[in-house]
């Protein structure tokens, strides 16, 4: 594959597709330092091209640089990139940023422009909508584990978990916090009911 993409670029250097493909393969990889490299030579060529622009918003996020990549995406969607995926990439960055107001504008052009479609995309859109509604007062757990979870998909771990653990201290069988924590099992702990015949084993059932 390393050979092909040498072969693409030398021939034309300007030929977008082999600079997406190997910065999507070094980003899963894990390698965003890699990618950021790649995409760079790539926008060289084209510094205009908006899939280059939003492979480089991707990259940027993945470093960890969400300021650069929220004038990437941008730049993107200038440049004609497809909306909902600028609008992602740039309210993704400006969440972890923690500019939500921000972030809802972006993500509701992106819903708008998105339609009935689904996919990554409309799923990152709609957990910007979430995280950045005011929080409820008296949210329930599932609530709460709802918002955890679209922090933890936004790249906000720690804000996240923190929402998670506060939905399982409420209800310890919550499922969608469980599961977004990463946890197999949960073990729950409790004192015996001595008032009751089976302890308040009935509580857990």
């Amino acid at each position: 594959a390393a050979e092909s993409f040498r072969q693409a670029v030398k021939t034309r250097p300007d030929f977008v597709p082999p600079y997406l493909e190997v910065a999507r393969r070094q980003l899963a990889a894990g390698a965003p330092d890699e990618a950021l490299a790649l995409l760079g030579e790539g926008l060289k060529a084209r510094p205009d091209d908006p899939s280059l622009l939003c492979a480089l918003a991707e990259a940027q996020l993945a470093k960890g640089d969400a300021a650069a990549a929220e004038a990437s995406a941008r730049k993107a969607r200038e440049k004609g990139a497809p909306a909902p995926r600028a609008a992602a990439l740039e309210a993704t960055a400006l969440a972890r940023q923690l500019k939500f107001e921000a972030a809802a504008k972006a993500a509701e052009a992106g819903r708008l422009a998105l339609g009935d479609e689904t996919g990554a995309d409309a799923e990152t859109l709609e957990a910007v909508a979430l995280v950045a509604a005011p929080e409820k007062k008296h949210a329930t757990p599932a609530e709460i584990a709802a918002r955890g979870a679209a922090l933890v998909r936004l790249g906000l771990r720690a804000e996240g978990a923190a929402a998670l653990k506060k939905a399982l201290a409420a209800e310890p069988t919550q499922p969608a916090a469980a599961a977004a924590l990463g946890l197999a099992h949960v073990v729950i702990t409790s004192v015996d009911r001595d008032d009751l015949r089976d302890g308040g084993a009935q509580h857990f059932a």
